[in-house]
């Protein structure tokens, strides 16, 4: 808060010589006193209601001529005057003050008649003054609490329905980038075939990047976490920005000697970018963008003010810029899925920067007025130095041998599965559900090597399946399929560690995995995700 240099008070008074003692009884204090004075209440109330910025408080007497000081202070109370109200009454009158008190009065204060009560004057109303201003944060940091809570509670039911949109997508398009796979396996592709099949096979990729993006606002996104150090990260995906982005000056102060967060680089680059391509989009003409990493300490009391935030260190990520700045309508909309305030959406845009933020155990702070510009912080938990783990990949088509048991609820899924696996050499037993998946493991599994589990079953809760079929089987290798990715599968179920792959997978991707679990010398409790 602002020192305060002059208190600007605005006196209704209709005594001249109490409105003269009123002005004296600030002339030696530190912080001196500019006072409006008016006779009537009905004379001030005008200049209050529409005027209430150039004052710090209004004073009243009581007994006025015409409108009472009484039904002045009520006056403005029922206006919701924002400023703090102090009522002066005569001797004998203490019960009307009260009165005054329990309406919404700030305070009062008695006349007596040698004037002690000028001497109280000063440190009543620069008192009044403070507890108001206390008063007026309070409510402020409760609104805002109130109202990230309102959005935290409207993104989890949207990020569940983009979660089951997203999940019940990779499932669709398992069926169609597998067929296409079996189209080139199977048959002999020729240019004009092939003509046909590209388009397709692209859409398949971008519809798959779209529910990428939609699990990651959900928070169900593929999550490779590594120790990374978010300056580096940064400062290495903003020369892309740049090329973008040619009306638009970015500036960086990027601390390097940071912590370490665990984190996905690419998650976190794919809501940077987001980020700045909203700040760039309001923007009008040329601008500045501001990009800035810091390490923060947050107490419980920073805390206390935001339901996602938890004391301790983190990373800070901030990206400000000098553009339109946004209505309160629009920050309680900011993160919807597609929301936008241009023609049409592009994207998930800031859906997916929440997801993948809380993705991360973050949070998000935004401070946004129209026509002062949008300052975002992204907060992202430190972690202890160490280092990173690797994710592999395998890009070739690798055959195997050996018997599978499918268990897979859609029989498009199914159907597509099994095809792939017949053609990388594996002989496949199909079950719809769980309980058939459990059946078929207690008949053949003298015959079974590996079975692929996918957890979403219409009748018993994959864990309940994988549970049973260790039962049954003890040394059985499972490897896990969903649409979701490893870590919220592995969350939510009582799984333990396992192999883990996510829908939609291509030939290579499922035959290096299969590969990599039957190897002979190889616990499927410790292979890695693809």
């Amino acid at each position: 808060m602002k020192e305060q240099t002059i208190l600007r008070i605005l006196l209704v008074e209709d005594n001249p010589h109490d409105a003269v003692a009123f002005r004296r009884a600030f002339q030696n204090e530190t912080v001196p006193a500019a006072v409006t004075h008016y006779i009537k209440a009905e004379e001030a109330l005008p200049r209050a209601l529409s005027d209430a910025d150039a004052f710090d408080l209004i004073v009243t007497d009581y007994k006025l001529p015409g409108i009472s000081g009484l039904e002045f202070c009520n006056a403005l109370i029922a206006a919701d005057i924002e400023l703090p109200i102090v009522l002066l009454t005569g001797g004998g009158t203490e019960a009307l003050a009260v009165k005054a008190m329990r309406a919404g009065v700030d305070d009062y204060l008695i006349k007596d008649g040698d004037g002690g009560y000028l001497k109280l004057l000063p440190v009543v109303l620069h008192s009044v003054l403070e507890k108001y201003r206390d008063r007026i944060a309070r409510k402020e940091a409760e609104s805002r609490l109130e109202e990230q809570i309102r959005l935290n509670q409207k993104m989890e039911a949207i990020s569940t329905l983009a979660g089951g949109i997203a999940h019940n997508f990779n499932n669709i398009l398992s069926i169609i980038s597998g067929n296409i796979e079996l189209i080139h396996v199977d048959l002999k592709v020729d240019h004009l075939l092939d003509r046909y099949l590209t388009p397709i096979n692209s859409s398949v990729s971008r519809m798959s990047r779209l529910t990428d993006q939609l699990l990651a606002f959900a928070g169900k996104g593929k999550y490779r976490p590594q120790q990374i150090h978010m300056s580096e990260v940064v400062s290495g995906f903003l020369p892309t920005m740049t090329r973008r982005l040619s009306h638009i000056r970015l500036h960086t102060d990027l601390v390097l000697q940071l912590p370490q967060v665990k984190a996905d680089a690419s998650q976190i680059q794919m809501a940077l970018s987001a980020i700045i391509q909203n700040a760039a989009e309001a923007i009008k003409g040329s601008g500045d963008i501001h990009i800035r990493t810091s390490e923060e300490e947050i107490d419980a009391a920073e805390a206390n003010g935001h339901p996602d935030a938890r004391p301790g260190l983190y990373v800070r990520l901030t990206v400000e810029d000098n553009g339109s700045g946004m209505s309160a309508e629009t920050r309680a909309r900011i993160f919807d899925p597609f929301f936008t305030t241009k023609l049409q959406g592009r994207g998930m845009g800031m859906a997916a920067v929440f997801g993948i933020v809380k993705n991360h155990d973050g949070w998000i702070d935004l401070d946004s007025k129209p026509g002062s510009g949008t300052t975002i912080h992204l907060y992202i938990p430190t972690i202890p130095n160490g280092k990173g783990a690797d994710i592999a990949s395998r890009a070739d088509m690798i055959r195997g041998s050996g018997t599978l048991l499918l268990v897979e609820d859609e029989p498009m899924v199914m159907e597509v599965t099994q095809a792939m696996l017949e053609r990388l050499g594996y002989k496949v037993f199909k079950a719809l559900t769980g309980q058939k998946g459990i059946d078929l493991l207690s008949e053949q599994k003298d015959k079974i090597d590996l079975a692929i589990l996918d957890i979403g079953l219409p009748d018993i809760r994959g864990d309940e399946v994988y549970r049973q079929m260790k039962e049954i089987f003890p040394d059985l290798k499972v490897l896990v399929s969903s649409g979701y990715a490893r870590e919220e599968v592995f969350q939510e179920m009582e799984i333990p560690a396992a192999a883990f792959i996510q829908k939609p997978y291509s030939f290579s991707v499922l035959s290096a995995k299969l590969e990599e679990i039957l190897k002979p010398d190889n616990d499927a409790e410790k292979i890695r995700e693809e």
